[in-house]
This record gives C-alpha cells, structure tokens and sequence, in this order.
C-alpha cells in the first residue's frame, strides 16, 4: 500500500510534458527547424514570438469545451496558463494594432504548447512550428496550401515522416449536423462524431430519424472519390456548397495526391470558420498537424479580418 501512495503522489508531481520533454537529437532537430524557417521566410513571413504564460480568459472565451485541457495555475488575483495556443495569442496581439498595418499580416513561429491530452500516449508538452495570415484572401489561402505542401516535404526530407494524408472538412457541414442536436447534447455528440461512436451516438439519438444520416455521413469517410463525398452531403443534409468551398477544395486537389474529405471531423478548436484540416502520418499514432481558417477568432476580439493558418507539432 506504501509503495501505491508513493506511485500516486508522484504521478501528481510529474513533470508537464514527461516523459517527452527531453531531446538527446538536438543537431537533427535543430536542422529540421532551420529548413522549415528557410520556406517561410521565402514568402515573406516576419517571425514572431510570444509569452509561455498567459491568461486564463484568453482561453476560456475561444476554446469552448477544450478548456478542460488547460494547466491552470493562480497567481496573485489572476488565473495563468502555459500557453495551450499560439494561434489565439497572435490573434489577441493583434488586435490594436491591425489597423495601423499592412495587410495582410504574414507571420511564421516556433514554440511550445501545453496541454492536458485525451490519451496518456500522446505529449502534453509539444513543440510547434506554424503559419499565420491575418487579412488574407483567396490568393492567401492557395499560398497557405502551397506552403503545407512545402514544409510537409521539409519534414520528408529531414527523415520526420514518410508518406502522410490530409484529412478535411468544413465548418458548415458540423454546424448543420449539431442543428438537429439538442444544446444539452452537442458536446458530447461531437466527441462521439470525431471518434465514429455509432453505438454511442445512436443511444443520443435514440428514436431520431436523423440516425440514418449520420451513420451516411460517417461511412462516406472511407469514399476516396471526393467528388462522391461533395454529392452525398449536399444531398444527406439537404445543403449547397458555395463557391468558396468549390475554389478550396480544387487548390487541395490541384497541390496533393493523399486527400481525404471526412464530413464527421470535427475541428480542434470552436473558432474554425470555413475549411479545417488535419495531417496524419504511419509514423505517429496522432495528427502531426492541423489548421484551417478561423475568421471566427478575429471577431472575438473585436476585428472582423479573414485569417487562416496551420501549425506543425513537431513533438
């Protein structure tokens, strides 16, 4: 019993981001991170850097359910956290300023996040590497493609990964998917959505003849005919894709082989606006990267710019 209590304790005490807080490869990393500086400096982003600690409503007012991964400490009257997202610190940085500049904003960075994970296997502390564009258009969203497509190929090169697929999906089709959700449920709906808990989602669904649709659209998942997917939502939820979705799912096609359009992913964060995505590799039984467009977060601190942006867990 002793020697339980001791384990216990010291599993309280754990270091944030043990075991995988130590690196003995610092001459390979250190490479990878100055060839992906290279390719983003190509196009014209400005590096930036920004405090580990930060607020806590900072947070609270853009992650929705996902502040439950938060470290959260106090600190005099204040509630601190280690950076859990650098996207939203740039963001909220920006705010009184972006009127005085010229847009749109083009920045690159390179540091660490913590959070609290779903699953033990997966690192608490991880190093990111990302882009962001602050008033961008749709010539900026082919450019942000374009720049994925290159920093996928740094980490290629670097030996990091060797094949990987780019799995994507739209606000708009999980936002008319929760519509036929109770308040009360969409929470843990979405949980059940990004896992294909059918067995799960039918018992909060019991009784509902929105059960057939979801199970479609679960299975179209596994089509590789994007054109088929684009077919089977617009006719499952009974909506039309506008052009912007037309023009975005043509760059992704027109820049990469290994596509997949899953209509029941659900983004990371609330603030994705329009298209999200996530990148996902043999090598590791995780995303390694993830973004999207979030014009959503701009509004929520008082601007109303198109951003879009991805980040690279280089873990």
């Amino acid at each position: 019993m002793k020697e339980f209590l001791k384990s216990v304790f010291l599993a309280r005490k754990d270091l944030i981001g043990a075991p995988d807080g130590f690196s003995f490869e610092l001459k390979s990393r250190k490479q990878l991170i100055d060839d992906l500086f290279e390719v983003t400096k190509k196009y014209n982003f400005l590096e930036i850097t920004t405090p580990i600690f930060d607020f806590f409503e900072v947070y609270e007012k853009t992650l929705g359910s996902n502040v439950k991964e938060l470290f959260v400490f106090k600190d005099n009257n204040d509630f601190i956290v280690p950076r859990y997202d650098i996207t939203t610190q740039i963001v909220r940085f920006l705010a009184p300023r972006i009127k005085n500049l010229k847009l749109p904003v083009k920045i690159f960075y390179y540091g660490e996040v913590f959070r609290e994970p779903e699953f033990k296997w997966h690192p608490r502390q991880i190093k990111q590497f990302g882009i962001e564009i602050i008033g961008g258009n749709k010539e900026n969203f082919t450019e942000m493609i374009k720049i994925l497509k290159e920093l996928l190929k740094t980490l290629q090169k670097n030996k990091v990964i060797k094949d990987y697929k780019i799995v994507f999906n739209f606000s708009q089709v999980i936002d008319k998917i929760l519509s036929n959700i109770d308040t009360e449920d969409k929470e843990i709906f979405k949980y059940l959505l990004s896992n294909k808990d059918i067995p799960s989602i039918k018992s909060i669904l019991r009784g509902k003849k929105f059960i057939e649709e979801v199970e479609k659209l679960i299975f179209l998942t596994f089509s590789e005919d994007i054109s088929e997917v684009k077919s089977k939502v617009c006719e499952i939820l009974e909506i039309k894709m506008d052009d912007d979705i037309e023009n975005e799912i043509k760059i992704l096609k027109d820049n990469f082989s290994e596509i997949i359009w899953d209509p029941t992913m659900v983004a990371e964060m609330d603030y994705y606006s329009d298209f999200f995505f996530k990148v996902f590799t043999e090598e590791k039984p995780y995303q390694i990267a993830s973004g999207g467009r979030y014009d959503k977060l701009t509004q929520k601190f008082g601007y109303n710019e198109k951003a879009m942006g991805f980040a690279i867990d280089i873990v």
